[in-house]
């Protein structure tokens, strides 16, 4: 099986990810997923899609709180697309 996540170019530490529980209403999800690129992160994103992965460093603007599910986290303040790529796991 392939996944496939974000690392930084330069140090090749690759992106996690972390999760906060939202209010629950009708118009956003019961959690918000956010990417994690500090230099330890806890849990990696991984996807089973090149495209998904592709899609965050495609994007011109971050994702909303509200619409911030696994597949499309909320990237942050400190993280800048053009110092990440995608990766590849086969396992």
């Amino acid at each position: 099986m392939t996944f496939y996540g974000l690392r930084n170019k330069n140090t090749k530490i690759p992106v996690g990810w972390w999760s906060e529980s939202n209010y629950p209403g009708d118009d956003c999800y019961d959690e918000a997923f956010h990417l994690d690129v500090s230099p330890t992160p806890h849990r990696l994103w991984l996807v089973d899609q090149r495209e998904v992965a592709q899609r965050i460093l495609n994007r011109k603007e971050d994702v909303e709180w509200y619409n911030a599910d696994y597949e499309t986290p909320i990237a942050g303040e400190k993280f800048r697309a053009r110092d990440f790529e995608v990766f590849e796991i086969i396992t």
